[in-house]
């Protein structure tokens, strides 16, 4: 359901998928491992502590990229920052699973025909909308992402 984006460093975004990468994969969520081996069976995958290592593992050169479902990007926007990454889409779509204890039956019908019911496009783009941090963006924020900008403003105006 999700489209995983691979966090990779600028050198290798022109690379073709189809080439040997080493990419970082957060070791708790083994669906992005399976994916992975799945649709790029070239890739090797490098297993990380969270997100914060696998950024550093690409950072260090220790991986080409790292794996992030897309309805995740906005909430790691600020490591993407600290470790100056982009994203880029891999292409594909993995689908989604609900997973309940057994003894709740009745809530996992609930779940399932309301899956049944909503288009794919829908539920996706609500995963996405829930995802987004609460929190606001800085005056702080915009000056350190602006910072060119900003000088060159404070520049103009001083001439």
């Amino acid at each position: 359901m999700c489209a995983p984006y691979s966090r990779l460093k600028s050198r290798v975004c022109g690379a073709p998928f189809n080439q040997h990468l080493v990419i970082a994969v957060n070791k708790l969520n083994v669906s992005h491992t399976t994916f992975l081996k799945d649709n790029f069976p070239n890739w090797t995958v490098l297993n990380c502590d969270g997100v914060d290592e696998c950024f550093s593992a690409v950072e260090s050169g220790k991986a080409n990229g790292a794996i992030l479902s897309n309805y995740r990007v906005v909430q790691n926007e600020n490591l993407m920052h600290k470790y100056d990454l982009l994203s880029l889409t891999t292409g594909k779509s993995m689908n989604f699973s609900f997973v309940v204890r057994r003894s709740d039956g009745a809530f996992y019908h609930i779940l399932n025909k309301t899956a049944s019911l909503i288009p794919r496009v829908s539920i996706n783009s609500a995963l996405t909308q829930y995802s987004y941090p609460e929190d606001g963006f800085s005056l702080i924020d915009f000056l350190r992402r602006n910072w060119i900008v900003v000088i060159l403003v404070v520049v103009a105006a001083a001439i």
